[in-house]
């Protein structure tokens, strides 16, 4: 099931991201469109676009599982297929938080070859396969060639100012973050999905439980 309005709202969201995300590497770009500071108390227009994204996500999530329910996919089906995406969002958001602070010099293979390497795994991994012409013999192959670099990219990674680090959760990246988000929405709708009674008291209780880990560590994410 594909809407337009979510998807022209998604692909101007993505035009923005990709906009947002290189200014800084321009000069003179006006205060309101760059990211406000930790320690000043408003959003400038780059600070919208990721939850902008998150909205998005949460928009399509009904869609989505009513989408695969329509098809007779059974609940303990969706709910595996929620958690492997989850998954994934997390680990490749893992993986490319832990480049960010990967240590050049002490990797064997060095940062930039290493960072190729991870997108190759991240595409054998994670395309999907079957979709494409490929002979689908292959697409096991294809995937257990990806985990295993992904094995080898962990062993050998090395991070910090010296090299001293292994891979680490810092923060999740925004894979990750966008993992998180549509790991609990996800669930959330599934567990309680037509039962309108209980919504309201649910949706407050899980307020409460986010609004402490937004504004927690500064209010950083």
């Amino acid at each position: 099931m594909r809407l337009a309005s979510i998807d022209i709202l998604r692909a101007l969201t993505m035009v923005l991201m990709i906009w947002v995300n290189d200014f800084w590497t321009l000069s003179n770009v006006p205060k309101w469109l760059m990211h406000a500071t930790a320690n000043e108390d408003y959003l400038g227009f780059s600070d919208i676009i990721f939850p902008l994204f998150l909205f998005i996500v949460g928009l399509s999530i009904p869609f989505a599982v009513k989408n695969r329910m329509d098809k007779g996919k059974s609940k303990s089906s969706i709910a595996v297929h929620i958690l492997i995406r989850s998954f994934s969002l997390l680990l490749i958001g893992f993986y490319l938080m832990n480049y960010e602070v990967a240590f050049d010099k002490g990797i064997l293979i060095g940062k930039d070859f290493w960072t190729i390497l991870m997108t190759l795994a991240i595409v054998l991994v994670w395309v999907d396969w079957e979709k494409t012409s490929t002979p689908k013999k292959y697409h096991p192959h294809f995937r257990v060639l990806g985990t295993v670099l992904l094995i080898f990219l962990a062993i050998i990674y090395k991070g910090g100012a010296t090299g001293q680090d292994w891979m680490q959760v810092h923060w999740w990246g925004i894979l990750g973050l966008i993992g998180w988000a549509y790991l609990s929405n996800s669930l959330f709708f599934f567990v309680f999905q037509g039962k309108s009674d209980r919504n309201s008291s649910s949706l407050d209780t899980v307020q409460y439980i986010m609004c402490p880990l937004s504004t927690g560590n500064g209010g950083r994410a």
